[in-house]
Parts: C-alpha cells; sequence; structure tokens
C-alpha cells in the first residue's frame, strides 16, 4: 500500500490522535482525519501548528516520517523511527 504525505501549513491548527487516527482541528472543529498506520511523512510546514506528544510517537511507532519547516518553509529537521533506520546502526 501507498503510504500518504500529509501537510500540515495552517496557522492555529492542532494535530491531536484519537482511536489511531490523525484529527485535524482549526477553530475547535475537527476538519480532518487520517488512520496513522497509512500516513508515510507528516510534513509541519508553518510556526502557528501545535500538536500533541503522541502525535509524534504514534507516527513514528506505525514507521512515518515527521519534518519540521522553518519559517522559510525549508526543512528544519527529521523524526525517524529508530526500529528499521539504517543510520542509527
Amino acid at each position: 500500500m501507498i503510504k500518504r504525505i500529509v501537510e500540515v501549513s495552517q496557522a492555529g491548527t492542532f494535530l491531536s490522535v484519537k482511536l489511531g487516527q490523525l484529527v485535524v482541528r482549526r477553530d475547535g472543529q475537527a476538519v480532518g482525519q487520517v488512520p496513522c498506520e497509512d500516513i508515510g511523512v507528516l510534513l509541519v510546514d508553518h510556526t502557528g501548528v501545535t500538536y500533541t506528544h503522541s502525535v509524534l510517537t504514534t507516527l513514528l511507532e506505525h514507521g512515518a516520517a515527521v519534518v519540521i519547516c522553518n519559517g522559510q518553509h525549508h526543512p528544519a529537521g527529521m523524526l525517524m523511527p529508530m526500529e528499521g533506520n539504517s543510520v542509527q546502526t
């Protein structure tokens, strides 16, 4: 199965996990949700996005990468799962 790339690039967006789903909220309203096992990359491209710790750990447990961008929309860092990652070994 091809994994999804989820880009979050709007200020005021809040990400959380509920029942194995990545939940995207804006202004307190859920605007979307995606099963965490379907996500290959989460790209956070705005400094005004907030997320819970469980978003990061759940996505990493499912093998997804998390890319964080800076204010100029360039990648500033990347979180990769430890298991199965040859860079750490």
